[in-house]
């Protein structure tokens, strides 16, 4: 932070102009109307050193009081300690600015004036006061359904046969799993050991289900002895090798 407390110190991005709008100043500038009572911004253009005001008054709105050949008087307020004061000063064309701060009350100054002449012609009393917003109204949301978003262990068999066999296999507590070489021997679980057969687990999963059919098995429904049994007569007579499974893994089923 610079030490010089100058008039214009600390100006430096203040007063810079814009991006793309160096150069000459339009003559929208200078042929604007401006009469006493209109809101003014004031905006500092840092090309023009004439009428610059203090750079406490720049991005300020005040209301014109005087008009002269090259300025406009200016009325802003401005705190002083514990009070405000208003300030009058005389600031050139080029840094200020119509103000948009009263658009909307003359708008609806426009229409509540619409409003009472129609009430009047009916013959009713209205009150053209502003009323805050009220809470959204309420709504109600046909054909929704509820759908569970909490979280449910991960299932292999269901994930790969999807909601038509998978539920069918975990509701018998029956998982496909993963597990590392090392383990298998500590597991009391029945293996699939890597031959050289080779089917893909969706495959023998339907190998799983036609056995279930050929032994006159419901099976979509079927009970667990139904399929332990026809899951140990598929393992002692066709031992498969899953692809995507490394040398040191095994698949096993979890019964």
């Amino acid at each position: 932070m610079p030490a010089g407390h100058g008039l214009r110190s600390r100006t430096r991005d203040l007063f810079a102009r814009p991006f793309r709008k160096k150069g000459y100043i339009p003559l929208s500038t200078y042929l604007r109307t401006y009469k006493i009572g209109d809101y003014v911004d004031i905006k500092v253009n840092g090309a023009v050193h004439k009428g610059m005001p203090h750079k406490f008054y720049h991005g300020r709105t005040g209301r014109v009081w005087n008009v002269t050949k090259r300025a406009i008087g200016v009325e802003v307020n401005k705190q002083v300690g514990n009070r405000i004061i208003r300030k009058r000063i005389h600031v050139r064309v080029e840094h200020v600015q119509p103000s948009r701060c009263t658009e909307e009350f003359k708008l609806r100054k426009v229409k509540n004036d619409q409003l009472k002449a129609e009430a009047k012609a009916k013959g009713v009393v209205i009150s053209t006061k502003r009323q805050p917003e009220g809470p959204k109204p309420g709504f109600k949301v046909e054909g929704a359904t509820l759908e569970t978003v909490t979280p449910i262990p991960y299932d292999v068999v269901n994930d790969l046969k999807g909601a038509e066999f998978g539920p069918v296999f975990a509701k018998h507590g029956v998982y496909a799993a993963r597990i590392p070489e090392h383990t298998c021997h500590k597991s009391g679980y029945q293996c699939i050991k890597l031959m050289d057969k080779k089917c893909a687990m969706g495959e023998f999963l339907e190998m799983v289900i036609a056995m279930l059919k050929l032994a006159a098995i419901n099976v979509l429904n079927p009970t667990k002895a139904a399929l332990e049994f026809a899951l140990k007569l598929l393992l002692t007579a066709l031992p498969v090798n899953v692809p995507g499974l490394a040398s040191s893994e095994r698949m096993i089923l979890l019964m």
